[in-house]
C-alpha cells in the first residue's frame, strides 16, 4: 500500500509541470443590467412584511483566472446596484420611491467560478458556468429631512449562467452572457428576512496572456 501511495504521489508530482504548462492565465471584466427579483419580506419568521419591487439596475464584475483545456477557473468580485421602485404592504397599499424616502440595495460578491467552453477553435464559443462564494447585501434608506439608515448582512451566494464568447483577436475575446445569482436569506430591517436573487445580462471582455 505504501509503495502504491508513493507511486501515486510521484505521478501527481510529475503531472504538475504539464498541468502548469497547459494553463493560461487571463483577466476579465464585465458590465451590464442587473434585475433584482421581488423581495418578499417575513418579519420575525411569522408576519408578512410586504414585497419590495425594484427598478432595473447596473452590475459589474472583474476576475482573474486560468484556463486548462476547455475549462476555466476564476476568482471574481462583483457589484450590483438597484433602486427600490415601490413597496407593496401586506394591506395592499403601495408606497412608491420618493414618497417620503428613497431606498436602494447594493450587492457585493466574492465568487469562485468554473466555466466549460465549447467550440474553442471557432470564432464563437458557447459556455456554461457556475460558482459559489459570499455576498454582502446592504439596504440604504434616505428620508426627507436628511436622515439616512443602513442595514446589511453577509450571506452565502451561488450562481449559474450561460453565454457565448466571440474571439475578436488572438488574445482578446468579447463575451455576452446571462447570470442567475441567489443567496441564503438576508436578515435585516430589525430581524426581518427575505430571499435575495437577481438576473444579470452582462457584456464583457477577456484577455488571455
Amino acid at each position: 500500500m505504501k509503495k502504491f501511495a508513493f507511486a501515486l504521489a510521484a505521478l501527481c508530482l510529475l503531472a504538475v509541470p504539464s498541468i502548469a504548462s497547459a494553463a493560461t492565465a487571463y483577466v476579465r471584466a464585465s458590465a451590464g443590467a442587473g434585475f433584482l427579483h421581488d423581495a418578499h419580506w417575513t418579519d420575525y419568521g411569522v408576519m408578512d412584511g410586504g414585497t419590495d419591487v425594484f427598478s432595473t439596475g447596473s452590475a459589474f464584475d472583474g476576475a482573474l483566472g486560468v484556463r486548462i483545456g476547455m475549462f476555466r477557473i476564476e476568482a471574481a468580485m462583483g457589484y450590483q446596484y438597484n433602486a427600490l421602485d415601490r413597496w407593496i404592504m401586506p394591506s395592499g397599499e403601495v408606497w412608491h420611491q420618493g414618497e417620503g424616502y428613497r431606498c436602494n440595495v447594493s450587492i457585493v460578491t466574492a465568487m469562485a467560478n468554473i466555466y466549460a467552453d465549447f467550440n474553442r477553435e471557432g470564432s464563437f464559443s458557447p459556455y456554461v458556468t457556475g460558482g459559489i462564494g459570499g455576498a454582502e447585501v446592504q439596504y440604504t434608506w434616505k428620508y426627507d429631512g436628511g436622515r439616512t439608515d443602513r442595514d446589511s448582512d453577509r450571506v452565502f451566494a451561488w450562481q449559474l449562467g450561460a453565454g457565448v464568447g466571440y474571439r475578436a483577436a488572438e488574445h482578446f475575446t468579447l463575451d455576452l452572457g446571462y447570470r442567475y445569482l441567489a443567496t441564503s436569506d438576508v436578515e435585516a430591517l430589525e430581524e426581518s428576512s427575505y430571499p435575495c436573487a437577481s438576473s444579470r445580462i452582462m457584456l464583457g471582455a477577456r484577455y488571455d496572456f
